[in-house]
C-alpha cells in the first residue's frame, strides 16, 4: 500500500476525529498511532506497525541509548477504537504533543500516514522552493 496526498478534517466538540476515507481502507481495522518526527503524529496500519515493530525488536537489549529511543517510540503507542460512526478519540498524551486542536491534516508519506495540527503543518509544508529544491537534492544523495 502506498499513502499519498493530504486531507483536511476537523476534531469534533469532544475531540473525536475521523480517518480519511482516502486511507481507511488501506489503513484497515487495527490503526495504531506513534509520536512522530517534527511534532507529528505516525499512523500505521497493523501490517505496517507489525514491521516496524520488527525491526525494533532487533535493537540490543544491552544498548541503553538505543533501548531509550524504542521505549519512548513504542510507550507512545496507541490503537484507535473506532465508535459506530467511525469517530475515534486520541489519548491527550499523543494530542499535546501534537499540539491537535480543531483543524487537522492527513498526510501520506508512503507506508504511513502522518497526522498534523494543521497550524503546524502549514508551517512545515511552507518551505520555500529554494528549501524544496534543496530538499530534493538530499534523494539524490541517496541514488533516488
Amino acid at each position: 500500500m502506498m499513502f499519498f496526498g493530504q486531507y483536511s478534517h476537523q476534531v469534533d466538540q469532544k475531540g473525536r476525529m475521523r480517518l480519511p476515507a482516502k486511507f481507511k481502507a488501506d489503513l484497515g481495522s487495527r490503526v495504531h498511532f506513534l509520536r512522530g518526527t517534527d511534532g507529528c503524529l505516525f499512523v500505521y496500519s497493523e501490517e505496517e506497525f507489525d514491521k516496524f515493530i520488527s525491526k525494533l525488536s532487533q535493537v540490543s537489549i544491552f544498548n541503553a541509548k538505543a533501548q531509550g529511543v524504542v521505549r519512548d517510540i513504542l510507550s507512545s503507542g496507541f490503537q484507535i477504537e473506532e465508535d459506530n460512526q467511525g469517530r475515534f478519540l486520541l489519548p491527550q498524551y499523543l494530542k499535546s504533543y501534537a499540539g491537535i486542536n480543531k483543524n487537522i491534516i492527513f498526510v501520506g508519506v508512503g507506508n504511513r500516514v502522518e497526522l498534523w495540527d494543521e497550524d503546524r503543518w502549514i508551517e512545515y509544508s511552507s518551505k520555500s522552493n529554494e528549501e524544496f529544491n534543496d530538499s530534493l537534492a538530499i534523494l539524490e544523495e541517496l541514488g533516488l
